[in-house]
């Protein structure tokens, strides 16, 4: 769990990273054959990642850890974290089942 956690982590302090570019300021692209469209398609290159954000987790960390056990043992509030990520209400399952079709139906 810690791990994938840390991944999201990474993840989300790299996002906004710019396409890289050469030494003349090309924009880098590589070429790729997908299997799904069977055909060459260029990808852009991205900036490399950063782990600037590990500096203030590790602090963090150690301020925690430097409390007193009475202080640091109360738990996170995670009332803010909401249940479920849909939009909207879940509708009745008869209704989204009626809905449904196959890309294998016969027409």
């Amino acid at each position: 769990m810690a791990r994938t956690q840390l991944a999201a982590l990474h993840h989300n302090a790299n996002t906004g990273r710019e396409q890289a570019t050469t030494s003349t300021g090309e924009l880098r692209f590589k070429v790729v054959f997908p299997k799904r469209t069977k055909d060459w398609v260029a990808k852009p290159i991205m900036e490399k990642t950063t782990k600037d954000h590990l500096g203030k987790l590790v602090d963090a960390i150690v301020a925690r850890k430097n409390l007193d056990y009475d202080d640091r043992s109360e738990g996170l509030d995670t009332s803010h974290i909401a249940q479920n990520i849909a939009t909207k209400p879940r509708p009745e399952k008869a209704a989204v089942t009626a809905q449904h079709t196959s890309r294998f139906s016969k027409s």
